[in-house]
């Protein structure tokens, strides 16, 4: 068993739990001692783009989406589908989308 691979999905999903009950700054912690730790990890860096979204730091987000929005995730799967996907889930969870809106049409990325 790979205790580091545990290690970083146990950072991802305290980071998400924190997100989803709104606790953004506790959130953010998390997702940057993961971004850290776990530099390639796509998921966590994108997360962590959200996070500065939240935490009003749009400059932030803004340089992580861009450096990961073409990134390829998965076969036929990249950082702007991960993004689109987010937003999807975000807004079935009923968050405020206002500042992934001024993302998206930032980055002119179609919203789903």
């Amino acid at each position: 068993m790979d205790t580091l691979q545990i290690a970083g999905s146990l950072i991802s999903e305290i980071g998400w739990y924190l997100f989803e009950i709104k606790d953004f700054k506790s959130s953010l912690k998390y997702f940057k001692r993961g971004n850290a730790i776990y530099p390639e990890d796509h998921n966590m860096a994108i997360n962590l783009a959200h996070l500065y979204l939240y935490n009003n730091e749009f400059e932030k987000a803004k340089e992580i989406y861009q450096q990961r929005r073409k990134e390829i995730i998965r076969a036929a799967y990249s950082g702007e589908d991960l993004m689109r996907d987010d937003y999807t889930y975000l807004k079935n969870k009923k968050f405020d989308l206002s500042p992934l809106n001024r993302m998206f049409d930032e980055l002119k990325i179609t919203k789903p």
